[in-house]
């Protein structure tokens, strides 16, 4: 990604609303290359939906600058980006083939295009079926399949996702999660306090907290996960072969023991390995990624915060 040109560039960004004695963003510093997937992660109020409208224009910065493709003027830029609101509100009283019609006209797309993307987008979306029934009658699944479609509708180079699966029911985060699993080729900044979805989805993640970017952490290089594994007592020998994993027990029990550690799958693969050279049972095994542990490092104040 070194050498790709930027997307969003937010150089000491820094928002406060009126009558609020906190900044909703603090001297806010990133960069998003093109053609990354970056998760925008932090609790709610911690800013997030605030950058996201500062760089589509419809709040102004107090200070600092943002630029997307090279450039300052934001209103001009807007044409670069697609966006998916966490609430919409409208939509129910028209059609989606409706909606793309307003959507064409507000995109100015050539007639023969614009018939041709909105019928491609509607069977990409599972909406061809509906395309003439009420929103109003849709699932809130159905909805945000519906907003991601109309937010590519113009072929965006960056799209900005806020809480895309924020209410779905789990058929509906499958189905958006889908969707956007097929969305290639582009930018996109997905907000969300959601930290399993920035690990499946997303290559680099932003940790925002109180306004300000706490950590900018490379996903693809971090290969360690967090594994707790229920073995025989008898592994107790073993673990001084391991000692740079740092093994926790967090459970004992006369015949079995629970432990914690992190490590990359090769190394849990070796640790496997010795397990079964030496006739030690392995009874249960689960792994989470490692994100959740990093996000409150930073958020707790226990991991230095790097410079942007």
């Amino acid at each position: 990604m070194q050498d790709l040109p930027i997307a969003i560039d937010c150089l000491h960004v820094t928002k406060t609303y009126r009558g609020q004695d906190r900044p909703a963003l603090d001297g806010v510093t990133f960069q998003i290359k093109q053609g990354q997937r970056v998760g925008l992660m932090g609790a709610n109020g911690s800013g997030k939906s605030t950058l996201l409208k500062l760089i589509l224009n419809f709040l102004r910065p107090d200070a600092g600058t943002i630029r997307v493709l090279q450039q300052e003027n934001l209103e001009d830029a807007r044409r670069f980006l697609g966006y998916v609101s966490e609430h919409q509100v409208g939509l129910e009283n028209f059609t989606p083939r409706e909606l793309f019609g307003f959507a064409a006209r507000m995109y100015a797309l050539p007639p023969q295009q614009a018939v041709e993307r909105r019928d491609a987008l509607l069977a990409f979306s599972g909406l061809k079926d509906v395309a003439d029934d009420l929103v109003e009658g849709f699932s809130k699944g159905m909805v945000q399949r519906l907003q991601i479609a109309l937010a590519i509708y113009h072929d965006p180079p960056i799209l900005l996702l806020d809480e895309p699966l924020s209410g779905l029911d789990p058929q509906g985060q499958a189905e958006v999660r889908e969707m956007l699993a097929r969305i290639n080729g582009r930018t996109i900044l997905l907000a969300t306090h959601q930290l399993d979805e920035i690990e499946t989805f997303c290559d680099a993640g932003i940790i925002l907290h109180q306004g300000r970017v706490r950590a900018i952490l490379d996903l693809k290089a971090e290969k360690r996960e967090i594994y707790q594994i229920t073995v025989a007592s008898s592994i107790r020998p073993l673990l001084g072969q391991f000692e740079a994993l740092q093994p926790r027990i967090i459970r004992e029990e006369p015949d079995r023991v629970t432990l914690q550690f992190q490590a990359t799958p090769d190394t849990f693969q070796e640790f496997l390995h010795r397990c079964q050279q030496q006739n030690i049972t392995v009874y249960r095994i689960r792994s989470r990624g490692i994100l959740e542990d990093l996000y409150l490092r930073y958020v707790q104040g226990n991991a230095e915060t790097p410079s942007p």
